[in-house]
């Protein structure tokens, strides 16, 4: 379900309290609250990833950071206009915190309900409103895993076009800014991701295992790979490795190698044990995985580009 999609039916809800004759505290309803919210938190990702390309100078277009960061302001101070009704409790952090000298709008701290404690929660209009912060999180963390396999099948691709088709060549200006640009994306998403995850973290009381999603880690941030070649890297390895051994021990046996020590003997029996479990595995964003990637995907950061400049 996308975030969209929760949307829409808080907003159907907020509909029905009003019906209900549930008087409203703002004309911003509850729901879009917290969209405005988790907006301006995408808007903040945003803007570092437009700084992160700027200082890597691989987009022709030339970035306004200082732009950004006033549109950005000016949003911010929207939302804390509707925090000072519906969570003062998050203006009181704001104006608590120290704030650390040169600190810039797109890392300032939005104190969204999953940021303020169990206590601060647990009375109305707060705990109405973590719940809905908790639906639209899950909401986060499905669709930002979309985004990173998507992404990720685009690098992929890019990838086997450099192996096969420009093996000798070397990356020109373009196809090394569409390259960074999909790296950005895969943070940018990587990181919508784990805050979302650690959003509802916080919001079920700080303990992982309620979460319902896992919990995504650097090194998950992998393209797919084919299981079957997974299996066959595995015991190629293995076959290698007892070649190897094999080898050795003949080479011990005439002398032309010194005998293994009683620790070395105890490392190689274990690794003999082992077998492919150190192999790389599929990462788990891509179990059930249906990913691809559409026209628009490609065209940024896949094929036709590459062959038509030069370097």
């Amino acid at each position: 379900i996308s975030e969209k999609e929760v949307l829409l039916e808080l907003e159907r809800q907020d509909a029905e309290r009003v019906k209900a004759g549930i008087p409203k505290i703002h004309n911003v309803s509850p729901s879009s609250f917290i969209a405005a919210g988790l907006e301006v938190e995408d808007e903040q990702r945003q803007v570092r990833a437009q700084i992160e390309l700027k200082k890597a100078r691989t987009t022709a277009q030339e970035i306004d950071i200082a732009a950004l960061r006033r549109k950005l302001g000016r949003n911010v101070a929207r939302l804390r206009v509707l925090q000072q009704t519906y969570t003062p409790a998050s203006i009181v952090a704001l104006n608590a915190r120290d704030v650390p000298e040169g600190e810039n709008m797109e890392n300032e701290p939005l104190f969204l309900p999953s940021a303020l404690s169990a206590a601060q929660r647990s009375t109305e209009p707060l705990a109405g409103l973590a719940v809905m912060e908790d639906m639209l999180r899950d909401a986060q963390c499905e669709g930002a895993l979309e985004d990173l396999r998507r992404l990720l099948t685009v690098k992929s691709r890019l990838l086997t076009y450099k192996q096969t088709e420009a093996r000798h060549q070397g990356m020109n200006t373009r196809a090394r800014s569409i390259v960074n640009r999909n790296e950005v994306k895969i943070r940018l998403h990587s990181e919508k991701y784990q805050n979302a995850w650690e959003a509802k973290r916080r919001l079920c009381g700080g303990d992982p295992g309620l979460v319902g999603w896992p919990l995504l880690m650097r090194e998950d941030i992998q393209c797919m790979e084919d299981a079957a070649e997974v299996e066959r890297q595995a015991d190629r390895r293995s076959t290698q490795a007892a070649r190897r051994r094999a080898r050795e021990e003949q080479l011990r046996g005439i002398g032309e190698l010194l005998p293994l020590t009683e620790e070395e003997q105890t490392r190689e029996r274990a690794e003999a044990e082992r077998g492919g479990e150190s192999v790389r595995q599929v990462s788990w964003i891509w179990a059930g995985a249906g990913a691809g990637c559409g026209k628009e995907d490609l065209e940024d950061g896949g094929w036709g580009f590459l062959p038509k400049e030069e370097c």
